[in-house]
């Protein structure tokens, strides 16, 4: 199927009012690297909602409605059939849109409305190297990228060639529910912010206190981070670049924490996975039977073991030793 996606951003909104008018609620989990599933973020004075794997999300009934009183900006992209798209929309109506269809043409852009001045420049840019693919004998698609650079010069996200701010965090969505439902989704929600708490004020700072830094102190190595970096640590030792992701999230009402990391030598970047380390997330036969319920223990417990986790990946980082729960990077170390 490829990856299909659709953004809806407003101008001048903080996320919470977007999110109350589509009828989605944050979950309380983050979506690290904003790419796997329905999430928001504010970027500079507009706040995006993205489905990822929903090509038809951005509909003009939600158009109309977000951009009654101000600007909105939406975008579609589906890769298997290289088509592309971003619309402008002002007081309820569509005042600009540029598509990009590869069944049409490689250099097809259908151009409506009057476009923002960014338009010529990026679509002679991708022009060009569509020129030089072509003299190369390379069968690529640059053109598919000119509506998503378009979105990104005017509300900032482009999820084919931008670069984020590392401090972006994506917030994971999902419809809002009410009755019994909706009093556990709050509960579940209340859990994850809690934990999420715990996570911050303790792995963060025992990171920090191994040497590790934020990523945006580091941003020339970040390339694979585009979509934000605000759980991403660098440690520079000499040539080495050590750089560790933070994950967490609460899965099937248990907290879980992980590490990834991988190791840039001499600021070149080598092909390779990344390493992981973490512990297996085995319910008991009862557990699956009759399904977790919430355990206030279980939050500080998980955070405890990332504390054990992070102590492993700075082990195996300066001397390449295996450590239990472990699994290192096919490059790292």
């Amino acid at each position: 199927m490829g990856q299909k996606r659709s953004w809806i951003a407003v101008e001048g909104r903080p996320v919470g009012e977007m999110l109350e008018r589509l009828g989605l609620v944050e979950t309380g989990e983050f979506d690290f690297g904003g790419d796997m599933g329905p999430c928001a973020a504010e970027l500079d004075g507009w706040a995006v909602v993205v489905a990822n794997g929903d090509f038809d999300y951005a509909t003009a009934a939600r158009l109309q409605a977000l951009s009654a009183a101000g600007e909105a900006v939406c975008g579609r992209t589906w890769d298997t059939v290289m088509v592309s798209a971003a619309e402008g929309w002002r007081e309820g109506r569509r005042v600009w849109s540029v598509t990009h269809n590869l069944d049409k043409d490689v250099r097809n852009l259908a151009v409506e409305g009057e476009a923002p001045s960014a338009l010529a420049e990026i679509a002679e840019r991708q022009g060009r190297l569509q020129d030089e693919a072509e003299a190369a004998g390379d069968e690529v698609d640059h053109l598919f990228e000119v509506p998503t650079g378009l979105s990104g010069a005017v509300c900032g996200f482009d999820p084919e060639g931008g670069r984020l701010p590392p401090e972006t965090a994506w917030r994971a969505v999902e419809p809002v529910r009410t009755g019994k439902a909706g009093e556990a989704q709050a509960a579940l929600r209340a859990y994850r912010e809690r934990f999420t708490a715990l996570v911050r004020s303790r792995l963060f700072p025992a990171a920090e206190a191994l040497g590790f830094e934020p990523a945006g102190r580091h941003p020339d190595y970040l390339r694979y981070h585009r979509f934000g970096a605000m759980n991403v640590l660098v440690r520079l030792r000499g040539e080495r670049a050590e750089i560790i992701e933070l994950n967490w999230s609460v899965s099937d009402n248990a907290p879980f924490v992980a590490i990834r990391f991988f190791v840039v030598e001499g600021g070149v970047f080598r092909a390779g996975a990344p390493g992981v380390a973490f512990v297996p997330n085995r319910p008991s036969l009862l557990q699956r039977l009759t399904g977790r319920k919430l355990d206030e223990a279980a939050a500080p417990a998980e955070v405890e073991r990332g504390l054990t986790l992070l102590a492993a990946v700075d082990r195996h980082l300066r001397d390449g030793s295996a450590q239990p729960n472990l699994h290192p990077a096919l490059y790292a170390a």
